[in-house]
C-alpha cells in the first residue's frame, strides 16, 4: 500500500506558513491538533498534562521546520513522526491529575513504552506498513515484532479471544478528546517570539555588515 498523498487544501495551508501567514498556522493546527492531542492521551493514560506537553512540543518543531517538510508524506504523519521522537526522549511527565481510565486505556498504558507507541500508531491511529516504517522508523520486521506482542499482551489483558474484538473494544470512543483552547496560544506565542527574535537579530546583522 503506498504512502496517502496529502489534500490541496493542506498543502496550501503550507505554503502559507512558509510565506508567514499567521492564520495559516491556526489552519494546520486545527486540522491535526487533535490527533496529536489523542496520541498523547493513549500513551500518558489520560493524562491531560502529557498530551499538551506533547501536543505543544510537536507543533512547535513542525513550525520551526516547515521548510524541511517533506513533499512525500502527509503533513500528519510528519507530525507523528515528531511525536514519537519526543515520546522517545522519555522527558515528558506525565502529571499527577487524578481520574477515571476505562480498562482499554489502562491496558494500553501498561505495554511497554516501544510497543505502546507502535500499537497506539497501528491499531488506534490505523497506519499502514508503509507509514510505519516512514513514522518510526525501523524495519518491518521490528515493527511487526513488537505489534505482534503489544496485541498478545492486550488480548491477556482485555480479556479477548481476537483482533476483531479488540480492534472494537480499544477504538470504542463516544467523544473525540480535543486539546483546551489556551494551548493554541501558548504555541503561537512560542513561535511568534522566536520569529521575532531571528528577525531582529537578521536586521541587527545586516546592519553591522
Amino acid at each position: 500500500m503506498a504512502l496517502k498523498q496529502e489534500s490541496k487544501l493542506i498543502q496550501s495551508h503550507i505554503s502559507e506558513v512558509r510565506s508567514g501567514k499567521s492564520a495559516a498556522y491556526e489552519q494546520l493546527y486545527n486540522v491535526h491538533a487533535g490527533r496529536i492531542y489523542t496520541f498523547g492521551l493513549k500513551f500518558f493514560n489520560h493524562s491531560k498534562y502529557g498530551a499538551e506537553e506533547l501536543t505543544k512540543r510537536v507543533f512547535i518543531t513542525a513550525f520551526e521546520q516547515i521548510n524541511s517538510y517533506p513533499q512525500n508524506i502527509t503533513f500528519i504523519l510528519w507530525l507523528q513522526k515528531f511525536a514519537v521522537e519526543e515520546l522517545r526522549k522519555g522527558d515528558i511527565q506525565k502529571g499527577d491529575e487524578i481520574h477515571q481510565v476505562s480498562p482499554v486505556d489502562e491496558a494500553v498504558f501498561l505495554l511497554p513504552e516501544e510497543e505502546r507507541i507502535i500499537f497506539i500508531l497501528s491499531d488506534i491511529e490505523k497506519l499502514n506498513t508503509e507509514e510505519m516504517v516512514e513514522v518510526v522508523p525501523e524495519p518491518v520486521e521490528s515493527i511487526s515484532a513488537k505489534l505482534d506482542s503489544a496485541r498478545k499482551r492486550m488480548l491477556e489483558k482485555l480479556n479477548v479471544n481476537n483482533l476483531t474484538e479488540l480492534d472494537y473494544k480499544v477504538n470504542f470512543v463516544s467523544k473525540k478528546p480535543e486539546p483546551r483552547d489556551e494551548l493554541w496560544d501558548i504555541i503561537y506565542n512560542h513561535i511568534h517570539f522566536f520569529a521575532t527574535k531571528d528577525l531582529k537579530e537578521d536586521t541587527a546583522g545586516e546592519v553591522l555588515n
